[in-house]
């Protein structure tokens, strides 16, 4: 793979395809959000992020992170309004 492959139209498509099919696959989702962008209540994000992950392997539930929803404009801007 090259620069020039992965920023052409047919692997962006694919890719958003993919993170597409993968959203709507799933059986539920976690959402961990901050109040602001200062470190500190990134990291406590973070940190409450690992909990849930660690949590999740504790009760044998397969987690799969997917931040692609909120890289593409139509699934940010519909997580806005729904949340």
């Amino acid at each position: 793979m090259s620069k020039k492959s992965v920023t052409g139209k047919t692997f962006i498509k694919s890719s958003i395809a993919s993170a597409e099919e993968q959203l709507y696959a799933c059986s539920g989702y976690i959402l961990i959000s901050s109040n602001t962008f200062k470190n500190s209540d990134l990291v406590k994000s973070g940190r409450l992020l690992e909990r849930v992950w660690l949590e999740c392997v504790n009760n044998e539930i397969a987690v799969h992170p997917m931040s692609q929803v909120l890289e593409e404009h139509k699934f940010y801007e519909l997580l806005k309004k729904s949340l």
